[in-house]
């Protein structure tokens, strides 16, 4: 039951998301619109399934180096596995200069880190600049999600 709530909230979204970004545009604009949605949830779902076969070097070599929004995804997928291969994809995510692909990063790292990822993330605690609160606050719950699991 969960489930098919979650898709029908899932649903809903994406069709409130299609009505406001798409308001105003021409049939041509949307219909590219759609493509590239289209193609977006077909590469968040291929992660997912390169994640469960932990098949960690073709997602680091496909999806490591790519757009803002793809590594997130990534991130988002990486959440499912406990894998080292996993942490470190992570791991790597924390490097990238954009703050929502790190806001990701520590997320699924506060749901499939260990102690051993601690020190990193206290590390990038350290180099946050305290005007980024959303990143701030996300390390801080990542932080206490590990040490509850501990």
């Amino acid at each position: 039951m969960q489930e098919i709530c979650g898709n029908v909230m899932c649903l809903l979204s994406i069709r409130r998301i299609i009505y406001v970004h798409c308001w105003g545009m021409n049939q041509h604009m949307y219909m590219r619109f759609l493509i590239r949605l289209t193609i977006f949830i077909i590469v968040i779902k291929y992660q997912k399934k390169m994640v469960e076969k932990g098949k960690w070097d073709k997602l680091r070599k496909q999806y490591l180096d790519s757009d803002k929004t793809t590594q997130v995804a990534l991130a988002k997928a990486c959440a499912a596995s406990r894998n080292d291969g996993s942490v470190n994809i992570l791991t790597s995510l924390l490097e990238v200069d954009d703050v929502d692909v790190k806001i990701a990063a520590v997320t699924s790292l506060g749901e499939v880190g260990d102690d051993h990822v601690t020190a990193l993330i206290r590390q990038l605690a350290v180099k946050t600049p305290a005007d980024q609160t959303e990143l701030k606050a996300a390390i801080t719950k990542a932080l206490e999600k590990i040490v509850e699991r501990a």
